[in-house]
């Protein structure tokens, strides 16, 4: 019986071990976008307090994609761009510009599948903002009465999924006054906005779930801001940044280890005891 049960046990331990470091292990990246338009390079950072500050960048690749705008994002698997309609009798249609699973693609503006797509919305058609969260989940926050009132309504539009925005799938949500020159991402359930004004990035405001991101409630700000508020602002994988060579890796916690190791051996004497009282 001892000698089934303890590689089974090990094995449990081992794995749940895994588990947490298979966890995503998300970098804070920028893109700075030049006076031109276009934008000259993306930095990661390990911190959206560093990210908002530009400090102590550890990565960086040229970037070629003069398109980006506010609305590129990573949802956990592939990376989008999404585009809209100049036309003013069609400001409801949207371009979703998929690059796939390779962050590559998106810098090079490459192998993009293109789809469009119609959003159902209150209001003028103001096309707003786009991101998403690291589950998959995909956000549109916009003005859904923008020429019409001094302080217009403002939505943050939830979708569950990629394909629920190509099938206007979304339920909108009323949410705190932001501004259009916002930027958005979200990674492991917790939401970021950059605070902006004059064109200008002033901070960085944590939300500790969608309710408190739709009320205006953050939880910590970083102030300090840096650089232009049409840069472009993201969370990847660390995994994701190869593509400009060799990745710094943090550093295994001893003790994290340790303690899967103290635990492995409390239970293997555990029942070295049971098996000697039988």
């Amino acid at each position: 019986m001892f000698s089934a049960t303890v590689p089974a046990i090990v094995a449990i331990l081992l794995v749940a071990a895994a588990a947490q470091a298979e966890i995503v292990d998300p970098v804070f990246v920028r893109g700075n976008k030049r006076s031109d338009g276009s934008f000259d390079h993306l930095g990661a950072f390990e911190s959206a307090s560093d990210m908002v500050t530009y400090q102590n960048q550890f990565w960086t690749q040229a970037m070629s994609n003069p398109n980006y705008g506010k609305s590129a994002f990573f949802d956990g698997t592939h990376y989008y761009w999404v585009d809209h309609s100049v036309s003013p009798s069609s400001r409801n249609v949207f371009f979703l510009h998929d690059y796939g699973t390779q962050l590559e693609n998106l810098i090079n503006d490459s192998a993009a599948d293109t789809h469009g797509f119609h959003r159902t919305s209150p209001g003028d058609g103001d096309p707003g903002t786009w991101f998403a969260d690291s589950d998959g989940g995909i956000y549109n926050f916009f003005y859904a009465q923008r020429d019409s009132e001094s302080f217009p309504i403002h939505y943050i539009r939830r979708y569950a999924s990629i394909a629920d925005v190509l099938n206007d799938n979304g339920t909108n949500h009323r949410s705190y006054r932001y501004a259009e020159e916002d930027r958005f991402f979200a990674a492991n359930g917790r939401y970021y906005r950059t605070d902006s004004g004059s064109g200008n990035v002033i901070g960085i405001e944590v939300f500790n779930s969608f309710d408190d991101l739709l009320t205006g409630n953050f939880s910590v700000k970083y102030n300090g801001g840096f650089g232009s508020s049409d840069d472009l602002f993201m969370t990847v994988p660390r995994s994701a940044l190869s593509v400009g060579g060799p990745v710094p890796v943090p550093e295994i916690d001893p003790a994290g280890m340790g303690s899967v190791l103290a635990s492995v051996g409390g239970v293997l004497g555990l029942l070295e005891r049971r098996r000697t009282r039988a």
